[in-house]
């Protein structure tokens, strides 16, 4: 429950997002389950229908960081140092 979490001494909620075309893309590519890799667009958005998909905006509405996550993997990466910097400094 995000409201617990919040109670915990040095939790931060970080909240990383994709548009669903991209991460539909990554879907397909990782191909981690069988059938993953021919899954089309109009399944991958019913997929993300499911309850559990709902909340997830919900819950990053409450994030205190949010990273975007649909460009380069370098990009990634400095997003994340940015917000590790910002929360060691708050110690």
């Amino acid at each position: 429950d995000i409201e617990n979490l919040g109670d915990i001494d040095g939790f931060n909620l970080v909240y990383i997002t994709a548009n669903q075309q991209t991460r539909y893309q990554r879907y397909i590519q990782r191909d981690e389950n069988i059938g993953d890799g021919a899954m089309t667009f109009e399944q991958f958005q019913e997929k993300e229908q499911a309850e559990a998909e709902q909340q997830i905006p919900e819950v990053g509405a409450e994030a205190k960081y949010k990273i975007d996550n649909n460009g380069v993997l370098e990009n990634l990466h400095q997003q994340i140092e940015k917000i590790i910097e910002e929360i060691g400094g708050n110690k």
